[in-house]
């Protein structure tokens, strides 16, 4: 309830959670990941909050787990809880730290999966905050036996993604270095999924997800009407700076990625926007871009383009989770009444968030069952 102080939201938040646990029989050691998204201004208040909400977090669970305090203030109320637990089979969590970040190993007699994250803050620039970030990760990686290369999913966190970092943005800096750490990894299989996108502080936050034997269990799938962004032109990648075509390169993701395990196939679509080919469409109209956005989805999750990438029919598409990202929350009742159609019995958090280009209003992320 917006004008509540924090803890009570919070409160509230943990409330509904316990509820839920209780109602589908969820062991609280099943949890192994919570995110929290504040609508705070001053980062004061954020050094505060941080450490707070996360120790109160912690105590209602028995087992060390990653916590994000993500500074995007919801469409409703001023906090919001995102919680990831594993449910059924036989899985062994292991817990793995390092100075700026902490992961789970997930294992049973088949799988190995590692979901972890790395918050780095307070260093002089861009390309200091995302080299130490991904330096993180490597180390997190490395404690369980894997690299990069296995990265399925990813999603980013950017403190004022839009602000020039001498002669770039912050958010085109971390596109360049990010490409310099991928190398070759990912010659062979496509990039990890990836959502990204700003918030008012924090530094910078990477969340991932990585998959021993990674080619084995996931593949990209790629939209018909949507150009890659890691093959957008140099006019794409333009800011209003005039920037030399060698200091940029381009978003090293793919539009989606699947993971089947245990005979499941689950799709991880990357943030959706209203782009065609390479080309933000109707611009300056949120409701117009939520329209196109839904018709991208369309487009990606059709069954001839499944197909087209490897998914073996019949499909019985589900949605279970939506995060839509909005870059003022002026449109969020507008963007709602559009999306609402397709998920309204799906659980569903939008938030405020600058994009990754800056004519892009709405952002759409979706997981599903396939």
């Amino acid at each position: 309830i917006k004008g509540q102080e924090f803890e009570k939201q919070l409160d509230d938040c943990l409330s509904q959670l316990k509820e839920l646990m209780d109602l589908r029989q969820i062991y609280p050691g099943s949890f192994i990941r919570h995110n929290l998204y504040l609508n705070v201004d001053e980062e004061e208040k954020y050094n505060i909050l941080k450490p707070r909400f996360e120790q109160i977090i912690r105590r209602q669970f028995p087992l060390p787990m990653v916590v994000l305090v993500i500074a995007q203030a919801p469409g409703q109320g001023d906090l919001a809880l995102e919680s990831t637990y594993i449910q059924g089979g036989v899985w062994n969590c292991l817990y793995r730290e390092d100075k700026y970040g902490a992961c789970q190993l997930i294992k049973d007699k088949q799988y190995e999966m590692v979901i972890g994250a790395v918050q780095v803050r307070h260093l002089p620039d861009m390309e200091s905050l995302a080299k130490t970030a991904y330096e993180q990760i490597e180390t997190l990686l490395d404690k369980c036996e894997m690299r990069l290369g296995n990265l399925i999913k990813q999603w980013t966190y950017i403190e004022r993604m839009h602000d020039n970092n001498q002669l770039n943005s912050r958010y085109q800096t971390f596109c360049n270095v990010r490409t310099d750490f991928y190398d070759d990894e990912f010659a062979d299989g496509g990039f990890p999924a990836a959502t990204e996108v700003g918030m008012k502080m924090g530094g910078i936050i990477i969340e991932f997800m990585a998959m021993k034997n990674r080619n084995d269990y996931s593949s990209k799938v790629e939209n018909p009407a949507q150009k890659q962004p890691h093959e957008y032109s140099a006019e794409a990648l333009h800011t209003k700076n005039n920037i030399e075509e060698q200091l940029l390169t381009t978003p090293k993701l793919e539009r989606a990625r699947t993971l089947t395990m245990n005979n499941k196939t689950m799709l991880f679509v990357s943030g959706v926007s209203a782009i065609i080919g390479e080309r933000v469409t109707a611009e300056g109209n949120a409701k117009e871009q939520a329209v196109v956005i839904l018709e991208n989805l369309k487009q990606l999750t059709a069954k001839n383009n499944l197909v087209e990438w490897g998914l073996k029919a019949p499909f019985n598409l589900q949605f279970t989770l939506c995060k839509v990202f909005v870059k003022s929350l002026a449109s969020v009742d507008i963007v709602y009444e559009i999306i609402k159609p397709i998920f309204e019995h799906v659980p569903l958090l939008i938030v405020e968030a600058d994009l990754a280009r800056e004519e892009i209003l709405v952002e759409l992320e979706t997981e599903l069952l396939v």
